[in-house]
């Protein structure tokens, strides 16, 4: 009998973003031993502004200040072990530029509840609220880590 195996999955990013762009970077991780060992898997890729989104609700809990859909490019395998990119994610090598050219909205709410700054989402289905986040309005410098849990691996 042996316990499974957990590890934790999740993305963290940053960029200079705000009201007039977004330029940035996001790692996507699966890192061993629940996020205390080696990654499994570590991708990161450029993200950066190709429209304004003018449909992330601008009032309410889930209310941005500002929202841009971004496009992934240079996605690239930066660290591997075990499985590996393949292993997590079904992602190798030969495979990793098929996430260029896609895209997400981002978005920011500076006061979500009255009481966190968070950074919003859009994979296609309506925005949610994904993470915590930090943004600098005078510097635009914006960051997050989301960690979306452990799973077994």
């Amino acid at each position: 009998d042996t316990d499974p195996t957990l590890a934790l999955l999740g993305y963290s990013g940053q960029a200079t973003a705000g009201y007039d762009g977004f330029e940035g970077s996001e790692d996507w991780y699966l890192i061993a031993d629940e996020g205390d060992g080696e990654d499994i898997c570590r991708i990161r890729y450029q993200l950066k502004d190709t429209d304004e989104r003018a449909d992330c609700p601008d009032a309410g809990h889930s209310g941005c200040i500002w929202a841009w859909e971004l496009s992934v490019s240079s996605a690239a395998i930066i660290s591997e072990s075990g499985t590996g990119c393949m292993g997590a994610f079904g992602i190798d090598a030969a495979s990793i530029s098929d996430l260029d050219g896609t895209s997400m909205g981002l978005g920011f709410n500076p006061d979500y509840y009255g009481h966190a700054a968070v950074m919003v989402r859009d994979h296609g289905e309506g925005w949610f609220v994904a993470s915590f986040a930090t943004w600098d309005e005078t510097s635009g410098n914006f960051t997050y880590q989301w960690d979306q849990g452990f799973i077994e691996h």
